[in-house]
């Protein structure tokens, strides 16, 4: 008699391990296989059917990424994203054919190896920045960002500068702000830096940007002069809107941009006009020497920040004849006593001229009433002599001379002003005064007379002249 013992599922499946670990690229292609460090392996003491075993993933499987099949290999069952997520933890459970059914569960911790597969990108093709030329060594002048979509040491950024040798900038490798490194001068040096930045991961993979570094003008130069003091000379006579001269005034911050500075006189009352924006001096109104011989103007030259700078200029007068001579105490009288002697000084001319020495000497003549020629004039002093002798009895004689007299100064003849002589004239009336000089005479000088007897006491006889 044959007795057959029946199997009864009575022993539960056993995992080769409670914890198994493994790796995947996730790169890797679906259908690949997940690298364990040890095999996963399933056995039943049960015989027959109730010792079948299959493996199953029961939790931890987000996105089905995995599968695993009953030889215990796991394999990629979708796309991975080593950014989206990192390692999985995947219970896997072990179960018999038998009834009822007997189940063993253990755990496998897969890492998802990050691979290069995103390079960095700049968050803008062109960077503009600003910087003040005035601005300390160690100023930040901006910051540039490029992102990797890549996590970990493929995701970790250095940023460089591809042409900034010579350039006052150096970036920071890992933040990507830009400092200045060396001074700037808007005036002197470049106003505009175009540098080339890169983003590079750890794999090598890099992207670039432009970075345009514009250095803006700074109110740091004072306007200056090209002289403290400046010289000029015109003539007196000069008209109303002549040039005297020019001045100069630059300011090295408003030249660098095309600004012109402003040029005014600290008096404006004087009589000459500084064009505002070029520094062109001219008259404005009538000089006169005699008056103001010389101007000493203070000027001030202002740039477009506020900033200024004085300067002078001495303006001469150079002498132009246009005073005439003025006779003092015009029109003279004189009384003459008749035989005066010859050569005798008898009256002096006066006249004043207001030129300056230059045209201070004055000559004297006459201009009628002289035609006898009986008195002499000495051009120089004015001086009035008697050339000949005047009897006021005689015929010849006039009892009154009315001489017209002329003062007129003289132009030197080294004189390059232009100047003509000028006059002024009056008279000199000369009354000549009788003097007792002549003894009485009878006429007639012999005379018979006849007297008749009946004439009376104190009767006229004769009449003698």
């Amino acid at each position: 008699m044959n007795i057959i013992v029946l199997d009864f599922n009575d022993n539960q499946p056993r995992l080769s391990q409670q914890t198994y670990t493994g790796t995947v690229q996730e790169a890797a292609l679906i259908g690949g296989q997940v690298s364990l460090d040890s095999t996963i392996s399933c056995s039943d003491l049960d015989s027959g059917s109730n010792g079948d075993t299959s493996l199953h993933i029961t939790s931890g499987n987000s996105n089905n990424s995995f599968a695993i099949l009953n030889t215990g290999i796991i394999t990629v069952a979708s796309r991975l994203d080593f950014e989206m997520e990192r390692s999985y933890l995947l219970t896997i459970e072990c179960r018999d054919n038998g009834v009822p059914q007997l189940t063993s569960q253990a755990r496998v911790i897969i890492s998802v190896t990050d691979v290069n597969e995103f390079g960095p990108v700049f968050n803008q093709s062109l960077y503009r920045l600003e910087i003040s030329e005035i601005a300390s060594i160690g100023s930040e002048v901006g910051t540039i960002l490029a992102e990797d979509r890549d996590a970990g040491p493929f995701g970790t950024i250095s940023y460089s500068f591809s042409n900034a040798s010579g350039t006052p900038f150096t970036i920071d490798t890992t933040t990507g702000v830009i400092t200045l490194s060396g001074s700037l001068d808007y005036e002197s040096q470049e106003r505009l830096y175009v540098l080339e930045a890169q983003a590079t991961d750890d794999s090598g993979l890099e992207h670039v940007a432009l970075v345009v570094v514009q250095v803006l003008n700074s109110d740091d130069n004072l306007p200056r002069f090209t002289m403290s003091n400046y010289f000029a000379t015109v003539p007196e006579n000069v008209l109303s809107g002549v040039s005297v001269g020019q001045v100069s005034c630059t300011d090295a911050d408003d030249q660098a941009d095309g600004i012109p500075v402003r040029y005014v006189f600290l008096d404006s009352s004087v009589p000459f006009l500084i064009e505002e924006l070029l520094g062109t001096i001219s008259v404005l109104g009538t000089l006169d020497l005699e008056v103001t011989p010389r101007y000493t103007l203070a000027m001030i030259c202002t740039d477009s920040g506020g900033n200024s700078a004085t300067a002078s200029i001495t303006i001469n007068l150079d002498p132009f004849n246009d005073n005439p001579p003025v006779f003092t105490g015009a029109p003279y009288t004189l009384g003459l006593t008749e035989n005066t002697r010859v050569g005798s000084s008898v009256f002096q001319l006066m006249a004043t001229d207001n030129d300056v020495i230059r045209y201070n000497d004055i000559t004297f003549n006459f201009t009628y009433g002289n035609e006898q020629g009986r008195f002499s004039i000495d051009s120089s002093t004015g001086v009035i002599s008697v050339t000949q002798t005047i009897d006021r009895e005689s015929q010849s004689a006039q009892s009154q001379y009315i001489l017209g007299v002329q003062a007129e100064n003289v132009i030197p003849p080294s004189d390059t002003s232009g100047s003509q002589p000028l006059n002024d004239s009056t008279t000199l009336t000369i009354t000549i005064l009788d003097e007792n000089d002549n003894d009485p005479v009878l006429t007639p000088s012999e005379l018979t007379v006849f007297i008749p007897e009946s004439d009376t006491l104190n009767a006229i006889v004769e009449t003698f002249t």
